[in-house]
């Protein structure tokens, strides 16, 4: 949703899936809205309309920063779309004292709405 139109009623508005498996996160538009449309009542026809990108530059959809919070390990810097990233970690405490990690990487060079790898590395 571009925040200013009514555009999301026809169906413009980004749905993407994110996934980590512990190393590597990945973001691509998701396949298929699948919702009870019974507690959606505003948002049916949005969510029922064909799928289409908002009119935003691609400079809107930018990914400012990525935070991790849990990581068992400090990761050394992130690759993604083959360019080396620096990664700010700082230590955190979990549950029963165990140290655990929050890493936060700036400006990953990706896009919403477009699929893409970031890649943590230790």
């Amino acid at each position: 949703d571009d925040g200013r139109s009514h555009d999301f009623e026809k169906g413009s508005f980004i749905f993407d899936e994110f996934h980590f498996d512990g190393e590597s996160m990945t973001g691509s538009p998701a396949k298929q809205v699948s919702l009870d449309l019974s507690t959606w009542s505003a948002a049916a026809a949005a969510v029922q309309a064909p799928r289409q990108m908002p009119r935003v530059a691609p400079e809107g959809l930018r990914v400012e920063r990525v935070v991790f919070v849990g990581l068992p390990k400090a990761p050394k810097s992130a690759r993604c779309s083959g360019r080396e990233q620096a990664v700010i970690s700082e230590a955190i405490e979990g549950s029963e004292g165990m140290e655990l990690w929050m890493a936060t990487v700036k400006d990953p060079a990706m896009h919403l709405g477009t699929t893409w790898t970031l890649q943590l590395l230790f």
